[in-house]
């Protein structure tokens, strides 16, 4: 096991439960012993299911930090999901089969917090579920590059323009860099002269004024909304 997959479960209490909705016995049963041998410092606990419905049932009689769900059960992605985090209000990751962008875009927008292939490897899956229970998003390259498809396709003939004073420049600098760049706040404040908190300040307050509440949706709605920050690579240190 990676030593970040460590730090992570190293921060949390067990145990931990995880409840598998996937209509693919053999990799529901490969995915639930894996999560299982790889807890270090916390346990995990799964359940196995091969329908929606009963998906649901479960998460009205037990309690659940995460549920991963095949995408062969999600006909609808909206309604379904809506009808799963009416139920109880859990962390969601989608493992694919056969990409399909709308679908993926409308697994994300209904509250997904990650979305990985069929053929990811056990460590990733492992680190996967690791990140959901700390809050952190993921969404592989593949299944990103389809919701950037998906919003872009949607937004075309929608010329859309952010006025520069919604954010102030410091505030478009920062989201410049994390939609463009990827740095995490401490290489921002190094490389902006600032102090972590302040950007940590800043950010808040980009999010507030975007209307989003994760890095991700941040870059997403920057980049496919085609949004003009008004600063540039040349000037983004300054």
């Amino acid at each position: 096991m990676s030593a970040s997959v460590r730090s992570i479960r190293s921060t949390l209490a067990a145990p931990a439960r995880v409840l598998i909705a996937d209509s693919y016995d053999l990799f529901a049963i490969g995915a639930a012993r894996s999560l299982e041998k790889s807890s270090a410092t916390r346990e995990i606990q799964t359940v196995i299911v091969d329908h929606i419905r009963l998906a649901e049932i479960r998460l009205r009689q037990e309690s659940f930090d995460v549920l991963l769900i095949g995408d062969s059960l999600l006909p609808v992605p909206e309604q379904n999901l809506k009808a799963l985090l009416t139920v109880q209000p859990i962390k969601i990751g989608v493992i694919y089969d056969t990409l399909d962008p709308d679908q993926v875009a409308e697994c994300y927008r209904s509250g997904v917090k990650a979305i990985v292939s069929r053929r990811i490897s056990v460590e990733s899956l492992c680190e996967t579920v690791d990140k959901l229970l700390v809050g952190i998003e993921f969404i592989d390259r593949d299944a990103l590059e389809a919701v950037l498809l998906s919003i872009k396709q949607e937004n075309i003939g929608k010329q859309k323009e952010m006025d520069n004073g919604t954010l102030t420049r410091k505030e478009q600098k920062i989201a410049y860099m994390i939609a463009t760049t990827g740095k995490r706040n401490k290489e921002i404040a190094a490389n902006l002269s600032m102090t972590e908190q302040v950007v940590k300040n800043h950010l808040r307050s980009i999010y507030v004024k975007m209307e989003v509440d994760s890095r991700i949706q941040l870059a997403l709605k920057l980049l496919c909304s085609d949004i003009v920050l008004g600063t540039t690579s040349r000037d983004q240190g300054k």
